[in-house]
């Protein structure tokens, strides 16, 4: 006993229950914002690594992301968001700068991670 299947008025398929066993699925979770994405797994592991780490410079490295390339992701998130994510601030003489998520940065977070978790 398997299952048929009609495709596009082709011949019946049927898939017998030894192959049932290997078939699975995937799926792929993104926030949008008014219709447009933005923030799905590769940001979501940038902002998340920024939050671990405190700089922007060592995120991108660890997302095998250019700086440029990370800092042009965050700047899209705030621009569709119309607000800040991050909070910065310049290195000096003996000590280099910083980035980390702000609380609206945060939630944003929190709100991928509660998708994730709604799916499984």
């Amino acid at each position: 006993m398997g299952i048929r299947i009609d495709y596009k008025g082709q011949d019946s398929l049927e898939l017998k229950p030894a192959k049932l066993k290997n078939v699975g699925y995937k799926y792929k979770i993104w926030l949008d914002y008014m219709g447009r994405p933005l923030l799905g797994k590769g940001r979501y592991m940038l902002l998340r690594c920024i939050d671990q780490t405190g700089s922007l410079k060592k995120s991108a490295e660890a997302c095998g992301l250019s700086y440029k390339t990370a800092y042009n992701y965050i700047k899209r998130i705030e621009s569709r968001l119309k607000q800040k994510i991050i909070v910065t601030s310049k290195g000096g003489k003996d000590a280099g700068g910083s980035t980390t998520l702000n609380p609206f940065g945060k939630e944003l977070l929190k709100k991928y991670e509660d998708a994730v978790v709604s799916i499984k």
